[in-house]
């Protein structure tokens, strides 16, 4: 209210008070006002009441009044209007949309009075032409009764086409009574389309013919549209040729015009049926035609389609056969090198080089782990070819199944990785003995067993096994994802995959357990599946048992044969010797490793770590954003193929907190099609890499990827990447001489008072070491606050907040109270404290370069900068923490949450416009906001008395403020200029603005 009163006053209004309706109206009957600005919600009676006992009173029912009030549905609003109310504004309020609104009715009413003037005169004139009328009144009575009992409407119209008669059977035609419809215009209740349409309304009334007639839609009251034909008769002074009035009569003629568009419309229908019709006849035709031609052709091409299957399926049974020799010869030659490098990495770790360090033992344990899985894919592949034409044969003998689950499960360790999971041999040591081929059960099992730890993320895997009459039942349980239902028959078909999508959890060829079912088969057993979603699978297989005498040779040859396969280290998590995350400290650089692979990212760890850089492991989408929320890597290498989420979705997230230039990404995958890098490219990486990739293209790309983050972060130091994004530019070598765009922002200025003094106490290096002391603990503030800083201009700074007004203020008091802070640092090491001065102001400002074509730099051009730059320095002159501009104040988004008072109307240098400044004290010492609150009352006072010039009565507030207050500046301002005021008087057309020569 406070913030509305001083608004008015200073535009030059005498403002009166009401606090509810009733004093309202009391104020109203003696003052009796130009104008009433009226809340709805009030204590007592409401705006409405006082709005509609206002318009009952004759005394008051002429004074216009305007709905001030946070109510903006539209019932409301034309509630206001039907009581009277002249305008309604929705708050929060524009002052300036008010003032002018003010100043419309204030003129209406104005010409409202001047118009009865004139009706008064016209009066008098109307005696005059009584004697006239009362000649005319008996020709005017048979015109009336002829007027009155015809169903037509006649009216007589002025010279400017306004209704001065109107007969009533203007009723049943328009639903309106006469007097609705005297002094009003016939085009009023046109349809706007038939307006349009009809020649003679668009010319000026001089130029109608004599006589003329009309069809159109006329609007009733109740909204309905009716068909008229009205007969326009001008008459004129057949001397002067004057227009004297305008004659019309007007008929009913809706019922014609429907019957007339019914049978248009009729006729059109019966066109476009007969049209329609005619139309399916030709194209039925057309098409009978066509499939006779094509059926003819089609039996041709079967003929022809026929004998070409032949001969494909032919071709195809070749190749079918070429095709299982060569996955039979691929699969032999890859064995041998295959064995030989399991078996050289299985004899240093047994110390056929000498002794190794635990790490050393880990990295070959990975070789041995890997080299097994991929010796298990070729004799799958291997075994599908034998199988697919029945070539495999058993080599059958008695088996000891409690020995081989131990073997199987040592060697199966590795895999566990760093889950939390369990492998468990239930199966117990005195069972019947197997006959089976013994490598062929070690394959079943190492399908089966692998297969549950790849899907438990956590709890166990465990092997079981009971006798079922001439057979062994072995069980493998899991308590992991499980399996649908209806997926139980296809998980044993070749190449099948419950999952075959970029992130899947599980890898795999899906020939496992179609190879498994086919040896179980083979062996005449069965295998069969039971599981639950989320609850774990148990696989049960059925294998002969042996009936011949145990042989203890074998026996001791098998448990030879488990101790030493699983001499293999089972614990390769215990043989780092440094975590992973110890791995990114103290390096130059840090790289986040993102891979489901554990082997994949020990080999990228190698690698990168020889060259000092630091690493952080992640093995899933997930691990990587947790690790993001850490730690601030300078590269990221990233799988594709990654299980719960793809290395796309993880890249497009990273993208929403880290530009391209910020962190690069470099994707890792198997996948080269040119469709896969463009969506990685599109989900914003950098750069890719094709697995196999070479360790020398991996470290050129990691070293280039790293210098041009850390440039581009050189830059951001000079030119803020803000501004390069308002520019719409990616990087610093993007922008050119020129470039520019025009935005609205408030715009923040700050410098310390006093600096120059303060810096001659010192010596250069510590003037550099001041200055960076204080703003290293302000500029943070104002990114924190979603802006940016433009420029440092020694010890000042400037700052532009694109985004809100409030963002900018906030940060401003947040820099008050820093310093506070920095102020009780100093004092401790006996510094003197420092104060700085805040100046804001909001609104359009051109952002760009500037320069020639070797030197250029960004700038930001505008006189709401300059204005801005002037506000800060009025901090000085009334010794304000923070000031800000009409327009940042009317920008805010709740100014009442802040601590402030209006301070003064200004011409400052260079503006044609006085500007209004107000000071925010929120961020002052809680003493002197507290004093400030205190003497608020009487600062507004002041200054309403002040501006009245009422200036002997403005002293004591300011005095009493003093009292309290000796630090208020602002108070001291007014006293002196009231008490010069009121010996000197104030200038001519003083309006309460103070002139300012000086910034």
């Amino acid at each position: 209210m406070h913030l509305l009163f001083n608004y008015l006053q200073v535009s030059g209004f005498k403002v009166l008070v009401a606090e509810d309706g009733e004093s309202a109206l009391q104020t109203v009957g003696h003052a009796r006002p130009d104008i009433i600005l009226l809340d709805i919600m009030m204590p007592g009676i409401d705006g409405f009441e006082t709005c509609r006992r206002l318009k009952a009173n004759k005394e008051t029912k002429d004074i216009p009044v305007i709905f001030l009030t946070a109510l903006s549905e539209s019932t409301d609003k034309v509630k206001g209007f039907e009581l009277g109310a002249v305008d309604y504004l929705t708050k929060p309020v524009n002052y300036k949309e008010l003032l002018a609104r003010i100043n419309t009715h204030l003129t209406v009413r104005n010409l409202q009075h001047n118009l009865k003037e004139q009706n008064k005169r016209l009066q008098e004139e109307n005696v005059m032409r009584r004697r006239v009328q009362d000649a005319l009144r008996e020709s005017r009575e048979r015109y009336r009764l002829m007027a009155k009992n015809s169903t037509d409407m006649i009216s007589r119209q002025t010279p400017d086409g306004i209704y001065r008669y109107v007969s009533p059977a203007c009723r049943s035609l328009l639903g309106c009574k006469i007097e609705e419809l005297i002094g009003h215009s016939p085009l009023e209740f046109f349809h706007p389309e038939d307006l349009k349409a009809i020649p003679e309304l668009n010319k000026p009334i001089k130029e109608w013919p004599p006589v003329f007639t009309i069809t159109y839609r006329a609007r009733r009251k109740d909204g309905d549209h009716i068909w008229l034909e009205t007969t326009n008769r001008v008459i004129r002074d057949a001397k002067k040729g004057m227009i004297l009035e305008i004659i019309a009569v007007s008929r009913n003629i809706t019922e014609r015009k429907q019957a007339e568009e019914a049978l248009q419309q009729a006729h059109d229908e019966l066109e476009q049926r007969v049209a329609e019709r005619t139309a399916e006849l030709v194209e039925a035709n057309i098409i009978l035609k066509e499939e006779v031609a094509e059926r003819k052709r089609a039996e041709a091409e079967i003929q022809a389609y026929s004998e070409e299957l032949k001969a494909k399926n032919k071709a195809l049974s070749r190749l079918d056969m070429l095709k299982d020799e060569f996955l039979a010869n691929t699969s032999h030659e890859l064995r041998t090198p295959l064995n030989g490098i399991i078996g050289i990495a299985a004899s240093m770790i047994d110390g056929a080089v000498g002794p190794l360090t635990s790490e050393q033992i880990y990295n070959l344990s990975m070789i041995v782990s890997s080299g097994g899985r991929l010796s298990n894919l070729v004799n799958d592949i291997l075994d599908f070819s034998k199988l697919k034409h029945q070539g495999l044969e058993l080599n059958l003998k008695p088996i000891d199944m409690h020995a081989i689950a131990e073997v199987i499960l040592a060697l199966s360790q590795p895999l566990v990785s760093q889950k939390p999971l369990q492998l468990i041999n239930h199966i117990e040591p005195d069972l019947p003995l197997l006959n089976a081929d013994e490598q062929r059960v070690r394959q079943i099992m190492h399908n089966l067993v692998g297969n549950a730890i790849k899907f438990t993320e956590a709890g166990e895997v465990a092997l079981s096994a009971e006798v079922q009459d001439n057979m062994l039942a072995i069980t493998v349980s899991d308590t992991g994802i499980g399996i649908p239902s209806d997926k139980f028959d296809a998980v044993f078909e070749s190449f099948e995959q419950i999952d075959a999508s970029n992130t899947r959890a599980f890898g795999g060829t899906g020939l496992g357990l179609s190879i498994t079912k086919q040896l179980v088969e083979l062996h005449g057993g069965a295998i069969c599946l039971k599981s639950t979603v989320d609850q774990g699978s148990h696989f049960t297989f059925t294998l002969p048992r042996y009936k011949g005498a145990q042989n203890i040779q074998e026996l001791d040859q098998i448990t030879s044969a488990g101790q030493t396969i699983a001499r293999v280290p089972t614990n390769i998590e215990a043989m780092l010797t440094t975590p992973a995350q110890e791995l990114a400290k103290n390096k130059d650089f840090t790289i986040l490793v993102v891979d489901d692979e554990l082997i994949n990212v020990q080999v990228l760890t190698n690698y990168l770590s020889l060259h000092n850089y630091g690493i952080v492991q992640a093995f899933d989408g997930f691990e990587a954003l947790e690790a993001l929320e850490e730690i601030q890597p300078d590269l990221v290498l990233l799988d594709i193929m990654m299980p719960k989420m793809s290395g796309y979705e993880v890249c497009h997230r990273i993208r929403k907190h880290y530009p391209n230039h910020e962190l690069p990404i470099v994707l890792l995958t198997a996948k080269n099609q040119v469709s896969d890098l463009i969506t990685g490219f599109e989900a914003g990486a950098n750069d890719y890499l094709t697995k196999p990739f070479d360790k020398n293209e991996l470290l050129a790309r990691v070293k280039t990827h790293l210098r041009l983050a850390k440039i581009n972060a050189a830059y951001g130091r000079f030119v803020p990447h803000e501004f390069l994004q308002y520019l719409e530019r990616e990087s610093i070598v993007d922008v050119k001489l020129g470039d520019q765009v025009q935005r609205d922002m408030a715009i923040l200025f700050s410098d310390i008072r006093s600096f120059t003094s303060l810096s001659e106490q010192m010596t250069p290096q510590e003037n550099f070491n001041f200055l960076n002391a204080y703003l290293g603990r302000v500029s943070p503030i104002i990114r924190q606050h979603h802006g940016f800083i433009d420029k440092y201009i020694g010890d000042a700074l400037m700052a532009l907040f694109p985004q809100r007004t409030d963002d900018a203020l906030q940060a401003a008091i947040a820099m008050q109270q820093e310093v506070l802070r920095y102020n009780r640092y100093r004092q401790q090491q006996n510094y003197r404290p420092i104060n700085i001065g805040v100046g804001l102001h909001t609104g359009n400002l051109m952002l760009g370069t500037i320069g020639e074509a070797e030197r250029m730099e960004n700038t930001v051009i505008s006189d709401a900068v300059n204005l801005a730059s002037r506000i800060e320095g009025l901090t000085k002159m009334y010794k304000a923490s923070i000031i800000i501009s009409q327009n940042s104040l009317f920008n805010l988004d709740q100014p009442t949450r802040y601590h402030l008072r209006f301070l003064d109307r200004l011409q400052v240098k260079g503006k044609k416009e006085p500007i209004s400044v107000f000071e925010i004290f929120s961020g002052d010492p809680e003493h002197l906001i507290e004093l400030k609150l205190e003497t608020l009352e009487d600062f507004e006072r002041g200054l309403l008395c002040y501006h009245s010039k009422e200036f002997l009565e403005a002293m004591p507030f300011f005095e009493r403020i003093l009292e309290s207050n000796v630090q208020d500046q602002a108070a001291w301002i007014y006293l002196k200029r009231s008490a010069y005021f009121s010996q000197y008087g104030v200038p001519p057309n003083w309006e309460g603005v103070e002139q300012l020569d000086e910034k």
